[in-house]
Protein backbone atom coordinates (compact mmCIF):
# COMPACT_ATOMS: atom_id res chain seq x y z
CA UNK A 1 0.00 0.00 0.00
CA UNK A 2 1.27 3.46 -0.86
CA UNK A 3 1.78 5.83 2.06
CA UNK A 4 0.87 9.21 0.55
CA UNK A 5 1.75 11.13 3.73
CA UNK A 6 5.29 9.72 3.61
CA UNK A 7 5.56 10.71 -0.07
CA UNK A 8 4.49 14.28 0.74
CA UNK A 9 7.01 14.42 3.59
CA UNK A 10 9.77 13.22 1.25
CA UNK A 11 8.83 15.75 -1.44
CA UNK A 12 8.89 18.61 1.08
CA UNK A 13 12.18 17.41 2.55
CA UNK A 14 13.86 16.95 -0.84
CA UNK A 15 12.63 20.31 -2.15
CA UNK A 16 13.94 22.17 0.92
CA UNK A 17 17.28 20.34 0.83
CA UNK A 18 17.59 20.93 -2.92
CA UNK A 19 16.82 24.61 -2.44
CA UNK A 20 19.44 24.92 0.31
CA UNK A 21 22.05 22.92 -1.62
CA UNK A 22 21.64 24.59 -4.99
CA UNK A 23 20.71 28.12 -3.99
CA UNK A 24 24.37 29.25 -3.71
CA UNK A 25 24.72 28.33 -7.39
CA UNK A 26 21.29 29.00 -8.84
CA UNK A 27 20.39 32.21 -7.00
CA UNK A 28 23.41 34.25 -8.20
CA UNK A 29 22.83 33.07 -11.77
CA UNK A 30 19.13 33.87 -11.47
CA UNK A 31 19.95 37.29 -10.03
CA UNK A 32 22.19 38.10 -13.00
CA UNK A 33 19.66 36.81 -15.53
CA UNK A 34 16.67 38.46 -13.84
CA UNK A 35 18.57 41.72 -13.44
CA UNK A 36 19.19 41.76 -17.17
CA UNK A 37 15.61 40.72 -17.95
CA UNK A 38 14.07 43.14 -15.49
CA UNK A 39 16.16 46.01 -16.81
CA UNK A 40 14.09 45.72 -19.97
CA UNK A 41 10.74 45.53 -18.18
CA UNK A 42 8.73 47.49 -15.65
CA UNK A 43 9.69 45.15 -12.79
CA UNK A 44 13.11 46.80 -12.64
CA UNK A 45 11.62 49.21 -10.12
CA UNK A 46 10.60 46.34 -7.83
CA UNK A 47 14.05 44.78 -8.11
CA UNK A 48 15.74 48.07 -7.28
CA UNK A 49 13.47 48.56 -4.28
CA UNK A 50 14.38 45.06 -3.03
CA UNK A 51 18.10 45.74 -3.56
CA UNK A 52 17.78 48.97 -1.58
CA UNK A 53 16.00 47.04 1.15
CA UNK A 54 18.85 44.51 1.24
CA UNK A 55 21.32 47.35 1.65
CA UNK A 56 19.33 49.09 4.39
CA UNK A 57 18.65 45.81 6.21
CA UNK A 58 22.17 44.38 5.81
CA UNK A 59 22.98 44.17 9.55
CA UNK A 60 19.73 42.54 10.70
CA UNK A 61 21.21 39.03 10.62
CA UNK A 62 23.82 40.00 13.19
CA UNK A 63 21.90 42.49 15.34
CA UNK A 64 18.82 40.81 16.65
CA UNK A 65 17.32 39.33 13.49
CA UNK A 66 13.65 39.15 12.72
CA UNK A 67 11.17 36.75 14.30
CA UNK A 68 7.94 35.45 12.78
CA UNK A 69 5.78 33.17 14.90
CA UNK A 70 3.59 32.49 11.87
CA UNK A 71 6.56 31.31 9.78
CA UNK A 72 7.97 29.21 12.63
CA UNK A 73 4.62 27.40 13.00
CA UNK A 74 3.92 27.01 9.28
CA UNK A 75 2.52 23.59 8.30
CA UNK A 76 5.39 22.81 5.93
CA UNK A 77 7.68 22.45 8.96
CA UNK A 78 5.33 19.86 10.45
CA UNK A 79 5.96 17.68 7.41
CA UNK A 80 9.69 18.39 7.73
CA UNK A 81 9.75 17.24 11.36
CA UNK A 82 7.63 14.15 10.68
CA UNK A 83 9.86 13.07 7.79
CA UNK A 84 12.83 12.29 10.04
CA UNK A 85 10.94 11.97 12.64
CA UNK A 86 12.16 14.52 15.16
CA UNK A 87 11.15 14.73 18.79
CA UNK A 88 12.16 17.28 21.41
CA UNK A 89 12.42 15.68 24.83
CA UNK A 90 12.52 17.89 27.91
CA UNK A 91 14.78 16.40 30.58
CA UNK A 92 14.84 19.33 33.01
CA UNK A 93 13.33 22.74 33.62
CA UNK A 94 15.34 25.78 32.57
CA UNK A 95 15.16 29.10 34.38
CA UNK A 96 13.73 31.65 31.90
CA UNK A 97 15.61 34.45 33.66
CA UNK A 98 18.95 33.02 32.56
CA UNK A 99 20.62 32.82 29.16
CA UNK A 100 21.68 29.53 27.61
CA UNK A 101 23.94 28.46 24.78
CA UNK A 102 23.16 25.03 23.37
CA UNK A 103 25.71 23.14 21.32
CA UNK A 104 24.33 20.97 18.55
CA UNK A 105 26.12 18.15 16.80
CA UNK A 106 26.25 17.21 13.99
CA UNK A 107 26.40 20.69 12.65
CA UNK A 108 26.94 21.94 9.13
CA UNK A 109 24.88 20.75 6.18
CA UNK A 110 23.34 17.87 8.12
CA UNK A 111 21.83 19.88 10.96
CA UNK A 112 18.22 19.20 10.02
CA UNK A 113 17.37 18.29 13.61
CA UNK A 114 18.51 21.70 14.82
CA UNK A 115 16.28 23.40 12.27
CA UNK A 116 13.31 21.22 13.20
CA UNK A 117 13.70 21.55 16.97
CA UNK A 118 15.06 25.08 17.42
CA UNK A 119 14.52 26.87 14.09
CA UNK A 120 10.80 26.11 14.07
CA UNK A 121 8.23 25.65 16.81
CA UNK A 122 6.73 22.43 15.46
CA UNK A 123 8.24 20.32 18.28
CA UNK A 124 6.70 22.79 20.77
CA UNK A 125 9.88 24.33 22.16
CA UNK A 126 7.95 27.44 23.25
CA UNK A 127 5.51 25.42 25.34
CA UNK A 128 8.13 23.10 26.82
CA UNK A 129 10.47 25.95 27.75
CA UNK A 130 8.30 28.96 28.54
CA UNK A 131 9.81 32.43 27.92
CA UNK A 132 12.98 31.02 26.33
CA UNK A 133 13.48 32.03 22.70
CA UNK A 134 15.84 29.82 20.67
CA UNK A 135 17.94 31.24 17.84
CA UNK A 136 20.07 29.18 15.49
CA UNK A 137 23.42 30.62 14.49
CA UNK A 138 24.59 29.83 10.98
CA UNK A 139 27.33 31.02 8.67
CA UNK A 140 26.96 34.57 7.43
CA UNK A 141 27.25 33.51 3.79
CA UNK A 142 23.82 31.86 4.11
CA UNK A 143 22.36 35.38 4.38
CA UNK A 144 23.86 36.52 1.07
CA UNK A 145 21.16 34.82 -1.01
CA UNK A 146 18.14 37.05 -1.64
CA UNK A 147 14.82 35.68 -0.38
CA UNK A 148 16.59 32.78 1.42
CA UNK A 149 17.90 35.46 3.73
CA UNK A 150 14.39 36.64 4.54
CA UNK A 151 13.26 33.07 5.23
CA UNK A 152 16.17 32.53 7.63
CA UNK A 153 15.55 35.83 9.40
CA UNK A 154 11.88 34.95 9.78
CA UNK A 155 12.87 31.69 11.46
CA UNK A 156 14.90 33.70 13.97
CA UNK A 157 18.34 32.66 12.74
CA UNK A 158 21.49 34.74 13.20
CA UNK A 159 24.91 34.83 11.65
CA UNK A 160 27.64 33.45 13.90
CA UNK A 161 30.62 35.52 15.06
CA UNK A 162 29.22 39.03 14.83
CA UNK A 163 26.03 37.89 16.55
CA UNK A 164 27.89 36.38 19.49
CA UNK A 165 29.60 39.74 19.99
CA UNK A 166 26.25 41.55 19.71
CA UNK A 167 24.49 39.19 22.13
CA UNK A 168 27.30 39.32 24.68
CA UNK A 169 27.48 43.13 24.53
CA UNK A 170 23.76 43.96 24.40
CA UNK A 171 21.56 41.11 25.58
CA UNK A 172 23.37 38.79 28.01
CA UNK A 173 23.70 39.47 31.67
CA UNK A 174 27.09 38.10 32.51
CA UNK A 175 27.48 36.71 36.01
Amino acid sequence: MIDFERIIQFLIFSSIVSFCAFSPIIVPLAVVFLSWYWSTTITLTLWLVYCCWLFIDRHTDSEGGRWSDWLRRCSIWTQWVQYFPLTLIKTMDLDPNRNYIFGYHPHGVGSFGALGNFGTDVTHFSTLFLNIRPHLMILRMQFFNPFTRDLLLGLGEYSTISTMKYICNNICTLF
